[in-house]
């Protein structure tokens, strides 16, 4: 290392911003600094991997370790066995890393207050307690009531719930079932299927993540207050829905006017509804896409979306882009329409282009620039 490195090394606020950087750079810091409890924690933080640059002293001082668990309680499983036994430790390591209790010991795998703890902030730490706690209807209940005592420590995720982990029969019951809702809209996805079919259950899963949706069971599928309610915070949600509300009109005019682009997920029929396509096409004229080919040949829905953005010309049919008014249309609104018109159409505008101007450049050569007025090129317009 040269000398001015060394230097660098030995400054304290330039280890400590390139730390914050890259904890890796603990292993070029002087063995002044390496004895500073901030560099190494700062270390520490961005990169639990310099462990084992941490000086010996420190690894057998309780305060430091301490203060190791709230910033990389992965690396409990490396600190001594002795406070490894430490319930501070354990506690500060799990409430930061619940999957931590997988490295203490089996005594403490097995409390009721530690397993908690752990699961609090990681469902899936229960697959390390020691006892049958999965199965523990009573601890199950503990659970709930600390979680609900200590919403901060809870780790919320729509991902991860108590229920994947817990036993099966706890699927089947509706207060645990409605408690772990509470926690987590997963948990919705391991209910039972008579649950999944509970129309109470599903409006809280529902409202809360509209995707899952696509969990509930057939018949309340059907049910309009559900659908409108899943749809309303998602359309792709609509896709779930019954044969019967995806062809219903009157059902769809609310979604439709809310998301036009629930209309991809409607019934053939209702792509093929002049009405409410054109609404979907007053919100978003891109929705001409999902329309019927029938539609998608319609003057008026042409114009319409056209008029909004010529770019919309792409999903119309031969007949609509090799139309001289509709076509001019959209080159006004988007130039780069003129991609979607037919071929005779886009020659027609090029050789009408290429005449704008060359006839302007001819004309230059046999003007009087002495003139007081001057040559002016929109006189030449191209076609459209």
């Amino acid at each position: 290392m040269s000398i001015t490195k060394q230097k660098r090394f030995d400054d304290l606020a330039y280890v400590l911003k390139r730390l914050k950087r890259d904890g890796r750079q603990l292993a070029n810091v002087s063995q002044r600094l390496k004895m500073n409890e901030d560099v190494l924690l700062t270390a520490l933080k961005q990169t639990y991997y310099v462990w084992d640059e941490v000086p010996d002293s420190f690894k057998n001082d309780r305060s430091f370790i301490l203060r190791v668990m709230e910033v990389a309680p992965e690396l409990f499983g490396k600190v001594d066995e002795i406070f490894r036994y430490d319930r501070e430790i354990i506690i500060k390591a799990i409430s930061t890393c619940g999957r931590a209790l997988r490295f203490a010991p089996a005594c403490y795998r097995a409390d009721r207050e530690i397993v908690t703890i752990a699961v609090l902030n990681n469902p899936s730490a229960l697959i390390y307690a020691d006892g049958n706690f999965e199965s523990d209807r009573e601890w199950v209940f503990e659970y709930f009531d600390y979680a609900f005592a200590h919403p901060k420590q809870v780790f919320y995720s729509s991902s991860e719930t108590i229920l994947k982990y817990l036993d099966e029969k706890f699927c089947h019951d509706e207060d645990v079932v409605l408690n772990a809702l509470r926690l987590s809209d997963w948990a919705f996805k391991f209910a039972s299927d008579l649950l999944k079919d509970n129309e109470l259950i599903a409006t809280k899963a529902v409202s809360r993540f509209p995707l899952l949706f696509s969990n509930v069971s057939q018949r309340l599928r059907d049910v309009e207050s559900i659908v409108l309610l899943a749809c309303k915070n998602s359309s792709s949600s609509l896709q779930y829905a019954s044969d019967r509300l995806r062809n219903d009109e009157k059902f769809l005019n609310s979604i439709i006017t809310l998301h036009p682009d629930a209309l991809q997920y409607a019934s053939s029929s209702i792509r093929d509804n002049k009405n409410i396509c054109l609404q979907a096409i007053q919100t978003d004229p891109f929705m001409v896409k999902y329309t019927s080919s029938r539609l998608r040949d319609d003057d008026e829905l042409a114009l319409l979306a056209l008029q909004k953005n010529g770019a919309t010309l792409e999903y119309f049919s031969k007949r609509i882009r090799n139309d001289e008014k509709l076509v001019k249309i959209a080159f006004e609104t988007n130039q780069n329409s003129l991609e979607f018109a037919s071929i005779r159409l886009q020659n027609i505008v090029e050789t009408g282009s290429k005449r704008s101007i060359s006839r302007p450049m001819f004309y230059n050569e046999m003007v009087d620039f002495s003139c007081e007025a001057p040559y002016n090129l929109t006189e030449y317009e191209p076609i459209f």
